[in-house]
């Protein structure tokens, strides 16, 4: 008796694709966590040791400060340690577009390079020296943008 197969058959002999975090190499896994402790260190830092106003602010007073100032100074000092914990987090998570959200990323910090070094001269390079920690992991994850976000799904659950 010969039998016909069916369309069945082969969705259950083909091969599960690999989830997206498998297909990182171990040092870009190892990295991503890293970055993830960096960013809720930055975290910490910038709660523990930013001043409640800027150090050469001519309206040092805050009862005569305008309050847009002070929202503005406390988003201005968290969002870089929210962008480095999204760069990692994006990552870890499997996210469909998380390279793309670190190529923005990439792009975003090395506008604030330029900016850093516009305003403040050489000292402005600070911002560059903690930059440059970034560029492995960013190097590893656009090597492998088609696999994650062709070849490769989420974990499983999602």
């Amino acid at each position: 008796m010969d039998q016909h197969s069916t369309i069945f058959d082969a969705a259950f002999e083909a091969e599960n694709p690999p989830r997206r975090r498998d297909i990182l190499p171990k040092w870009l896994r190892t990295y991503t966590l890293c970055v993830i402790g960096l960013g809720i260190i930055f975290f910490i830092w910038t709660a523990l040791m930013a001043p409640a106003s800027p150090p050469d602010d001519s309206l040092a007073n805050y009862a005569e400060r305008p309050s847009g100032a002070n929202v503005g100074y406390t988003i201005g000092t968290y969002l870089p340690a929210a962008f480095v914990t999204m760069m990692g987090l994006v990552v870890w998570l499997e996210r469909r577009r998380a390279i793309l959200f670190n190529m923005i990323s990439s792009i975003f910090w090395g506008f604030l390079v330029l900016a850093s070094l516009l305003a403040y001269g050489l000292p402005g390079l600070g911002m560059g020296f903690i930059c440059m920690l970034f560029v492995p992991f960013w190097i590893g994850l656009f090597k492998r943008k088609y696999q994650w976000e062709v070849e490769a799904i989420r974990g499983s659950g999602n």
